[in-house]
């Protein structure tokens, strides 16, 4: 049985092209990847192109995003900012979940994989200028993480302030998910089998 492979030119451009709700504003030129999502009412200032947005990110309803050249934001890849969360000059890794109502404030940098939890009947976790929360954290909602704090890698954090609650074990892959020995291995020729 054959395979036909797609074309590079029979690609939907515009299933790659960033989406942009009607009621969103767009205040500069923000880099906004491949996919990235702008929710109704959400509300992006780049001031000289000093926001820019991950592939497949999305900022939902009524969030705020804001970045200038001497406080830049950068929000990685397949990232989610839930509704009404406020970003001004911070740096957020890849794959993080931002609860609703989050704040995230000038210097305050995510590393990938982290989840801030949401504010539904208290405020979201709040992370302060210049601090700094490890690839993998959990931070409580209603936390609040000081200025310049540092937390390493995979700890859930809580508090006012915020401290190290206990580590949290990286979970392993879903039962579901291919492992190295169901892959075919490549052949001498370069191919696989």
């Amino acid at each position: 049985m054959s395979k036909t492979l797609v074309s590079a030119d029979a690609v939907d451009r515009d299933a790659l092209a960033p989406r942009i709700a009607s009621s969103a504003v767009v205040i500069g030129r923000p880099t906004l990847g491949a996919r990235s999502l702008l929710s109704e009412g959400a509300v992006v200032r780049a001031s000289s192109g000093a926001v820019s947005i991950g592939t497949g990110s999305a900022v939902i309803e009524n969030s705020v995003v804001v970045g200038t050249p001497a406080l830049p934001t950068v929000i990685g890849r397949r990232t989610t900012f839930g509704h009404r969360c406020l970003v001004v000059g911070a740096t957020v890794g890849d794959l993080c979940e931002i609860g609703n109502a989050s704040i995230l404030m000038p210097g305050a940098r995510l590393g990938d994989r982290v989840f801030l939890g949401e504010g539904t009947l208290e405020p979201g976790a709040i992370v302060c200028d210049g601090s700094v929360v490890g690839a993998g954290c959990v931070v409580r909602a209603g936390a609040v993480v000081k200025q310049r704090s540092r937390f390493g890698d995979g700890l859930e954090i809580d508090g006012f302030p915020a401290a190290e609650v206990a580590p949290i074990d990286p979970p392993g892959p879903p039962a579901w998910a291919l492992q190295p020995d169901d892959l075919p291995s490549p052949t001498a020729s370069g191919g696989r089998r």
